[in-house]
């Protein structure tokens, strides 16, 4: 069925809110042949009224095989920062979700420092402390405490200004701070 279909006659509000649907269901069949459209960046990228995307919910419902899409392609670093309106990457998603097979996955990707500046400084902020506790365990622990947001903020300043004591004692407890 998914071979014949035909997604040119949909229109790209449709087709967006079709894609995010196929990936929080892990049809991947079907997530397959709608990132072959000519127009696949505008609904790769997009949004619902939560603010995620299909790759946050993929990675939110465990869908390791629709994720491994997204990380094949070349939108994949802009697709693995993407967060939700609770700022909240794909990242967080699978780790609270107990995905450890994404959260493997991402870790092991290449080029994924922002995304793990990202994932820090939102879970520093929503006082996630098993994503931070995580990513402290990182290699570039240093890069990830001192990275900052577009308004020059890092995790400890997100953690301080939310009232996250455990995560402000996490971080203070920290050679690298």
């Amino acid at each position: 069925l998914l071979r014949k279909l035909n997604f040119d006659f949909v229109n790209a509000g449709k087709l967006q809110v079709l894609f995010r649907s196929v990936c929080a269901k892990g049809w991947s069949d079907a997530v397959k042949k709608i990132m072959k459209h000519p127009d696949k960046s505008g609904f790769i990228l997009s949004k619902d009224d939560e603010g995620k995307t299909g790759f946050i919910k993929a990675c939110s419902n465990g869908h390791i095989k629709v994720v491994e899409l997204f990380l094949k392609q070349q939108l994949r670093n802009d697709i693995i920062v993407q967060q939700d309106k609770s700022e909240e990457a794909g990242f967080i998603h699978a780790y609270l979700n107990k995905r450890e097979d994404i959260v493997e996955a991402l870790l092991n990707l290449p080029n994924k420092d922002e995304m793990l500046n990202f994932s820090f400084q939102g879970s520093c902020k929503m006082g996630h402390y098993g994503v931070v506790e995580l990513l402290l365990k990182q290699g570039n622990s240093q890069e990830i405490i001192s990275s900052k947001d577009q308004q020059g903020e890092n995790g400890f300043m997100k953690a301080c200004q939310t009232g996250q004591r455990e995560i402000v004692a996490l971080l203070l407890n920290n050679p690298n701070l």
